[in-house]
């Protein structure tokens, strides 16, 4: 029997927030007994997979069925060579692997009857259900954008510690350095957060610039700490510093520790410290990193749905309309000026009043009928909704507590579950963190008994500084520009200043200007002439992230305009 695809793309709808969810689903069938895709099918899932990978961000589930011919274990192992069929496939067309999942069904799960052929045909099929995110906000492009996120260590108040974060920036932290931000002393564990930008994308991400008072800076990386401890912030004792070591690939002179300080349009300008940096550091001490909890997965249930059915609500009669008295005023009789001069004013009276008469007599009868039949049968009916109203208040109260009781009992059948399973995971990592301790402990020891130190050679490679404060900290130096070669840039906006991000990227250097709006162009003064720059454009448009990249050099006149284009996520972080 010949495969047939089947692609569809259910309709879309959008969450309410920054952050909207797009359902794309679609499915391939296999023929009997088999597990290979068809050129038709490969096509299929071709353009499926373009399609989704469009987005840039998505996530996909694979979900393979037979139908219900062979065993159950020989069906468990047909649907799991299906599932890993199409996932290969997929993954050979650049779907990423770690935002899939695939999950073999066998024929416990038939969608259609296996009792005729065209139904055990549909049943051997591969689900593909994609969820794809669009994104609304800067904000949160920004943060999706950033491969730098926050890094978390955790660690006793009384011990020496050395922290070494993702892009090699090292901070030494002597026992007992932090207080409360009323002076309070700390017990227990501390947790130190950082976040490191080395690169422009990083810098980008951020909202960061490298700009001092309007003077152009050279960085060679950007730290941000912070520490807190029982959720409180903390700051570094007067007499206690960190020792900070910045990595780099070769060290330039002239660069020296700068201090953010933040501005009132959010943007971060750097204060120079005056601290140069050092080419050593005095501690060989290599710590083991503190274990981390082990990512483990809790058995997931759906919410609970009370079987019993839904009870009608009585409907409530509805109350006769009271008929309404005519008036004489009401019944006019207009005819034509021939006729009227014919009948005169008296026969039109008389009509009138005839008319009248007529309306007010079929207004007595509806009005007894009203009060003498229609009322009293509104009356009964009423009284007869209330005792209904009571039998089914009683009948949805016995229901709901049924509900209750029944929900109660699978809720707690599967939070028993997941605490023993929580519990488990607790004890290994307990046991972890024990010998950590242990061989920390061993290596402290072992270092304050050594009597030689020598020089660190990794310091070689790094900037060093003496750090006396929490926040953000750049290694910079000035770029002295004459004040006759700098010139000034305007880009022209597209979007409103919450929706776009644009930056000045200097090429010969690790320099990164974030242009601030003035009315609809993005300007920036004090720029040095002749240099070669990328002007940068990130935005969101229709829920979509979009990129501009213009390469230019810095001239007398210098107004640009951007061009924008749709840009996955990872387009925008290898641009």
């Amino acid at each position: 029997m010949k495969k047939q695809f089947i692609l569809s793309v259910f309709s879309i709808f959008f969450a309410f927030g920054a952050f909207a969810q797009q359902p794309l689903n679609s499915a391939v069938h296999f023929e009997t007994a088999k597990a290979e895709l068809t050129q038709e099918a490969k096509t299929n899932l071709l353009d499926f997979s373009n399609h989704l990978k469009s987005f840039g961000d998505y996530s996909l589930e694979i979900k393979a069925h037979t139908d219900s011919r062979g065993s159950n274990t020989y069906n468990m192992d047909l649907s799991n060579r299906r599932a890993n069929a199409v996932m290969n496939f997929l993954t050979e067309n650049g779907i990423e692997s770690h935002r899939s999942t695939a999950t073999a069904f066998g024929e416990s799960r038939p969608e259609f009857s296996n009792q005729t052929d065209e139904g055990m045909q549909k049943n051997r099929r591969v689900d593909l259900i994609g969820t794809v995110y669009t994104i609304d906000d800067l904000a949160l492009l920004l943060d999706r954008l950033s491969a730098n996120d926050v890094q978390e260590f955790h660690f006793a108040a009384d011990e020496d510690m050395r922290l070494t974060a993702r892009n090699g920036t090292t901070v030494l932290i002597n026992a007992n350095s932090f207080e409360t931000l009323d002076g309070q002393s700390v017990t227990g564990d501390i947790t130190f957060k950082m976040e490191e930008a080395y690169n422009d994308l990083d810098i980008i991400a951020k909202g960061l610039s490298t700009l001092s008072n309007d003077q152009m800076l050279e960085t060679g990386g950007m730290i941000y700490m912070e520490a807190e401890a029982n959720n409180q912030p903390l700051h570094l004792k007067d007499s206690k510093n960190l020792i900070v070591e910045m990595p780099t690939a070769q060290q330039k002179q002239g660069m020296e520790l700068f201090m953010g300080e933040s501005t009132t349009d959010e943007i971060v300008n750097w204060q120079p410290t005056g601290q140069p940096f050092a080419t050593n550091t005095k501690s060989l001490l290599q710590l083991p990193p503190r274990p981390k909890m082990i990512n483990y997965k809790t058995i997931s249930f759906k919410p609970y749905n009370c079987p019993l059915p839904k009870i009608k609500t009585p409907k409530k009669p509805r109350k006769p309309i009271e008929p309404r008295e005519p008036k004489r005023s009401e019944f006019q009789y207009n005819p034509s000026f021939f006729k009227k001069l014919k009948l005169g004013k008296t026969k039109i009276e008389d009509i009138e009043q005839k008319k009248y008469e007529e309306a007010l007599a079929r207004y007595k009868t509806r009005k007894e009928r009203y009060e003498n039949r229609y009322m009293p049968n509104y009356a009964a009916d009423l009284k007869k909704h209330e005792e209904q109203m009571t039998v089914y208040q009683n009948q949805v109260a016995d229901r709901d507590s049924i509900c209750h009781i029944k929900g109660d009992k699978y809720y707690n059948f599967y939070r028993e579950k997941n605490r023993k399973i929580d519990s488990i995971h607790t004890a290994k990592h307990h046991e972890q963190l024990k010998i950590w301790r242990e061989v920390r402990e061993k290596k402290i020891q072992a270092f304050e008994n050594s009597t030689e130190v020598n020089t660190d050679s990794r310091s070689l490679r790094a900037y060093v500084f003496n750090v006396n404060q929490l926040g953000w900290i750049n290694c910079d130096r000035f770029r002295n520009t004459p004040e006759e070669e700098l010139m000034a840039v305007s880009i022209e906006s597209t979007s409103s200043i919450k929706n776009e991000m644009v930056y000045i990227i200097f090429k010969d250097g690790r320099s990164a200007i974030r242009p601030q709006k003035s009315g609809q162009f993005y300007v920036q003064k004090n720029l040095p002439l002749g240099e070669e720059v990328a002007i940068v454009g990130i935005k969101v448009k229709n829920g979509r992230p979009q990129l501009a990249i213009l390469d230019s050099k810095i001239q007398q006149e210098n107004k640009f305009k951007l061009n924008y284009e749709n840009a996955t996520l990872k387009e925008i972080r290898n641009a």
